[in-house]
């Protein structure tokens, strides 16, 4: 097992581990699924397609939260995003931001070169068809002043 496919498990592990022992277990539990059905079982970075699951924790799909509730973020689908275990991993390092307009930024020098060719070729994030689970750009700008210290 490489570098990456740690980062992977962990990923995983520790978004699974939340959701099933965060308080109010329906309600998470509630959103994460709804954070799933809502991107198609996609991942938001790169858009890779994922077997879809009815119930429990996705092995390969991990709901992270673009501020955590912790520090003030919504408990509310357009504060998480699907992003598969290495593209949670790299975002909660700040490895990429997402932009007001969903452009996508990327520190490729830090990002694993294989991962970065699995990046959109546009651009962009991979947004949900119904813009009520859009991101919510007032999170997105927490995120970016957290990681570059400015919005």
């Amino acid at each position: 097992m490489d570098a990456d496919d740690d980062e992977e498990t962990w990923g995983a592990q520790e978004a699974g581990a939340w959701f099933e022992q965060a308080p109010e277990l329906g309600t998470h539990l509630a959103i994460y699924q709804q954070v799933l059905v809502a991107y198609g079982f996609r991942c938001a970075l790169t858009g890779a397609a994922f077997e879809p699951i009815s119930q429990g924790v996705h092995g390969d799909l991990a709901v992270v939260a673009i501020r955590p509730r912790e520090l003030g973020g919504p408990l509310h689908v357009s504060n998480f995003l699907s992003l598969s275990n290495a593209a949670a991993s790299a975002f909660a390092r700040g490895h990429w931001l997402i932009g007001d307009d969903y452009s996508v930024v990327t520190d490729r020098d830090v990002m694993a070169p294989a991962f970065a060719e699995k990046l959109d070729a546009d651009g962009k994030l991979f947004l949900p068809k119904d813009r009520l689970y859009h991101p919510d750009r007032v999170q997105l700008a927490w995120h970016r002043t957290r990681i570059l210290g400015r919005p």
